[in-house]
Formats: C-alpha cells, structure tokens, sequence
C-alpha cells in the first residue's frame, strides 16, 4: 500500500533526525478567516497574550468600552493601512491589561477577510502567578479563559 510506505517513510524521517525536535512549539499564530455568509458572532476575549488585528477588508469588528459598556464598530473608524492591538486573557491573568470584549457584525453579506495574529505564551515557559509571587505552569490557559469568558456579557 503506497500510504503505508509514505506513512512509514515520514515517520522514520521525523525519528530519524533529532534537529526536528529541537525546535521550540510555538502557539502563536496567524488566522485567516474568510467570512461568506452574514454573521453576528458572541463577543469573546481572545486567549493568549496580544491579538494584533489588521483592519479587515470589510469593517466589522466591534469592541466594548470598559468603562461604559458601549460597543464600538472599531474597524470603520480604521485606514486600511491600521491595525488594532489589544490584550487577551493570559496577559490579563498576568497582571496586564484587561482583555478586550469584541465580537464580529458582519451583517451585509458578500465575502470579509481578516487575518489576525495570536501572540500566545510558550507552553514550554513557566509563568508566574500573581496571586502568592510563585511560578505556575498552569496560570492562563484554562482559569483565564474562564474567568473573562463568566465576565463577557
């Protein structure tokens, strides 16, 4: 069987060539989404440490205002050259920033592009905790995300 033996062939080159593994794993990421049908997603914090989010080619991502809970179409009041920066929730965790309420309304149809960049901790970093100043390997991912996402509206 051909996938068998190509199976095979990439399993014994991944084994077989230890500079492979002495990459470092990274969780960030570039996400692409491509938008096709009118949508009005839940509004959410990002986990992670940094979102940089590029004006997309249609504006509709909309953000809350902390202080008065007002929603704002942020992307509209963007140039398209202009890119938005904001805190997520292991950031927050940390003792940064909040993170940022946003959601998508993209409520005029057609096709909408965005391509957002995720900085996210290292799963190989410990990082502190700010409750007792010790380190936790656990701090960020699971309780962050559940503390801000109890806390959207």
């Amino acid at each position: 069987n051909d996938k068998t033996t190509s199976d095979e062939s990439l399993e014994s080159t991944c084994t077989s060539s230890p500079s492979l593994h002495r990459v470092p794993f990274s969780a960030s990421m570039l996400r692409v989404h491509r938008y096709t049908e009118v949508s009005n997603y839940s509004a959410h914090a990002d986990l992670g440490l940094l979102t940089l989010a590029p004006r997309a080619s249609v504006p509709a991502l909309v953000v809350q205002i902390k202080s008065s809970g007002k929603w704002v179409a942020i992307e509209e009041r963007m140039a398209e050259d202009e890119a938005i920066l904001f805190a997520g929730s292991t950031l927050c965790e940390l003792g940064g920033p909040p993170a940022l309420p946003h959601k998508v309304e993209f409520l005029q149809g057609g096709t909408r592009l965005s391509a957002p960049y995720f900085l996210r901790a290292s799963p190989h970093v410990t990082l502190p905790s700010i409750d007792d100043g010790t380190t936790n390997s656990n701090v960020g991912i699971s309780s962050a995300n559940a503390k801000h996402a109890a806390a959207a509206p």
